[in-house]
Formats: C-alpha cells, structure tokens, sequence
C-alpha cells in the first residue's frame, strides 16, 4: 500500500478522493439507474474508470503484474484507451436522448461512428501494438473525443435557451450533466492539448498539472451524481 499512497501524494491525493468518488457514484447509479432513462449507462461508465484505476493499482502494487506489463502485455493502457470510447459511446447514447434537433441527433451518430474507426487506426498503427499503447496516442486520440463531446454540448444549451422558460432546472438531470461536462472539458482541454509536449519535455510538471485534471473529474462526478437524485418527471407535478 505505501507504494499506491506514494503514487496518491504526487497528486496531492485527488486521485484518492476520485477514486472514493467513484465508488459513491457507482452505488448511487445503481440505485437510480432506473429512474433517468438518459442515464441508464451511466452505470458502466463509472464502473469502468474505477477499473481503470484498479489495474493502475495493480501495476503499482504487485511486481510481477508490472513485470508482465512492461514486458509482455500492458493490460491498463488497453483498459485505459477503452474506457475513451465507452465514455464517448454512453454520453453520445445521452446526448442522442436529451436533444430534439434530428439533425444534431445524426451527427451524434455519424461522428460516433467516424471517431471509432479513427480509434481503431490509432490503435493498430501506434507504434507499441500489441504489446501497449503509447500513452502519447492514448492523450491525442482523449482529445480528439473531449472537442467531439463539446459540439453536442453547445447544441444541447442552445436547445435549452430557445425554449421558454417554464423548466425546472434543478430538476433536470440532462442540465446537470451537460453543465459538469462542458465545465470538465472546456477547463481540461488546453491541458490536453499539451499533454504530449509536457510527457516529452515536463514531465514533472506534467504529473502535477493532472491532479488539478482530477479536480474537474470530481466536480463532474458530483454533477452526475446530482443528476441522479433529480425527482423523475412522473413525479413532478
């Protein structure tokens, strides 16, 4: 364990409290998860950050799963580089509910599908397949889907401010979690979009920026998580 608590003070331990979020956001998923239907994959999304950072872990912790890792196969990178699609797979399943425009609706779907093949391409030509993924195209290809998600984003407010005023906000899951997802991605984005040049030239600098990476993690954890305990619109009288 000092090793994991070692690898938790370099972030100043917002690794930690993610992790801890994840598992409040797990819990609280699975029990509403039939409560928002927009939000019923939600559920394997948070599940699969916190296996991200459970085969993290166990890199970290256990030698000879290191060992394996950097000599044979890298299970966590390939675990890592999956869950960039999965996100985009379930916010995409999200977006696709909460927005009326048929056409932004298409787009979701099309650019989906153009994105999964663009990942399929980075994953077959980087230059450590099969074996690993280069973190530098696991940075490039998350980038790639942060700017995606942003469109739908923009689309989704742009909905919301035409329409009149009669919503309840506070009630409203989509509004919540495209608030902490804009908030997430427009904050994180310049950092992503250097990430490659600090591996390469800071990386000192790099390992601390992520903790503040993480803080914007957390607050849209906490965003999903308020999500969930919005009143089903049944409810709502």
């Amino acid at each position: 364990m000092e090793k994991i608590y070692l690898h938790w003070k370099v972030c100043f331990f917002t690794e930690a409290i993610l992790v801890m979020l994840l598992l409040v956001a797990l819990w609280v998923s699975f029990k509403n998860r039939k409560t928002h239907e927009e939000l019923k994959f939600f559920p394997v999304y948070i599940a699969f950050l916190l296996i991200v950072f459970i085969s993290l872990y166990a890199n970290i912790y256990s030698e000879k799963v290191w060992n394996y890792s950097i000599n044979t196969f890298n299970f966590h990178h390939y675990i890592d580089y999956t869950s960039t699609i999965i996100e985009l797979f379930v916010f995409a399943h999200f977006f696709i509910h909460v927005i009326s425009s048929k056409k932004m609706r298409q787009f979701i779907i099309l650019i989906s599908i153009i994105f999964t093949i663009y990942y399929l391409i980075e994953l077959i030509h980087d230059k450590r397949f099969v074996r690993s993924i280069s973190k530098t195209t696991q940075s490039r290809v998350y980038t790639i889907e942060s700017i995606i998600l942003l469109v739908p984003c923009i689309g989704y407010f742009y909905e919301l401010f035409k329409k009149p005023p009669i919503l309840n906000l506070k009630q409203e899951p989509s509004f919540w979690i495209v608030s902490g997802l804009s908030f997430f991605i427009t904050s994180t984005l310049p950092y992503s979009l250097i990430e490659n040049y600090l591996r390469k030239s800071h990386l000192y600098l790099m390992t601390t920026l992520y903790s503040v990476f993480y803080i914007f993690y957390i607050i849209l954890l906490l965003m999903i998580i308020r999500a969930y305990i919005c009143l089903p619109k049944k409810s709502i009288s």
